[in-house]
């Protein structure tokens, strides 16, 4: 075999080999981590009291009449951080905690930093990364690549309000799970609006 073919098969292998580590290195990224309906349910049956104490407890530093969003993988740079008062929003994305709008937000809550560190701990207990205090709250599980999957929870179960569960158990953005538990599809900005096929069975 000449020189110049055994070159070329090196290098093809070198770069099968390189893509093939390119593959298993995403695949190991959280960002790039599929999920199925396993995993939410036991997830929330595993933290179930926390997460109803962790609800109760972030509703309670939020001022009255105010609406929060809040997104956290790193308590240097809140990569959601929504504040509604009076119908103007003080947050944003991509929130650095140092910044002079982080101060702003703050003020407005009458938090202080440390309180990023205080709900990124209680959400790594539940092995969560977002919550609202709207109504029902939202409680962001995980994100896979753009989509995102949430536990929207009520304060009484819903089985038997058939208004809610038209809402609610739509098979598609929502999959009534169980008492007042709801799993919630975020698609992001591209793909399918709907729950993969995996988590109706159809797979």
């Amino acid at each position: 075999m000449k020189r110049g073919c055994l070159i070329s098969i090196l290098i093809t292998f070198i770069m099968f080999g390189f893509f093939c580590l390119i593959l298993y290195k995403g695949s190991q990224n959280s960002f790039f981590k599929t999920y199925d309906k396993k995993d939410l349910t036991d997830n929330y049956d595993k933290h179930e009291k926390e997460i109803a104490e962790f609800i109760v407890y972030f509703k309670s530093i939020i001022p009255e009449d105010m609406y929060v969003d809040i997104e956290i993988n790193d308590t240097e740079n809140i990569d959601i951080f929504h504040v509604w008062k009076d119908h103007i929003n003080y947050g944003g994305w991509d929130i650095d905690i140092r910044s002079t709008k982080a101060d702003t937000i703050f003020s407005v809550l009458n938090w202080d930093k440390t309180q990023i560190e205080i709900l990124k701990k209680k959400l790594d207990a539940i092995n969560c990364i977002s919550i609202d205090n709207r109504y029902p709250v939202n409680l962001g599980f995980q994100r896979s690549v753009m989509s995102k999957f949430y536990y929207t929870i009520f304060d009484e179960p819903i089985a038997q309000n058939d208004s809610l569960m038209e809402l609610y158990d739509t098979k598609c953005v929502y999959i009534y799970y169980r008492d007042n538990v709801v799993l919630q599809y975020g698609s992001g900005a591209t793909g399918s609006i709907c729950f993969p096929p995996r988590f109706l069975g159809e797979e």
